[in-house]
């Protein structure tokens, strides 16, 4: 884990994501099982984003870089479930998120 600020703009990006897709998920009639998921990890990323606000080198900041982290590998999980336009658009944006991570 990093001893960088994790930046708040990326987890803001990754929760508005999140959300979206559930949303579209609802919407095309996906099982509970998947709902629940994207869920789960949308609570991950409120979490780290609520720890991120703690300085670089603390615990609650270390726990936030873990939900982020974890939250983002199921999001992408997630993601890439589904059609090849969807595995585009979101290789796109996670090298566009990627991008920014590593300017800050």
């Amino acid at each position: 884990m990093s001893v960088r600020q994790l930046p708040s703009e990326t987890l803001q990006d990754l929760l508005g994501i999140a959300r979206a897709l559930r949303v579209i998920r609802e919407n095309h009639g996906a099982q509970r099982a998947e709902l629940a998921r994207i869920a789960e990890v949308t609570d991950w990323l409120v979490a780290a984003l609520a720890l991120s606000q703690s300085g670089p080198r603390t615990l609650p900041h270390r726990a936030a870089w873990a939900n982020a982290e974890r939250a983002t590998a199921a999001l992408i999980e997630l993601l890439t479930l589904h059609d090849e336009v969807t595995k585009r658009l979101v290789g796109a944006w996670a090298e566009r998120l990627r991008a920014r991570a590593t300017s800050t």
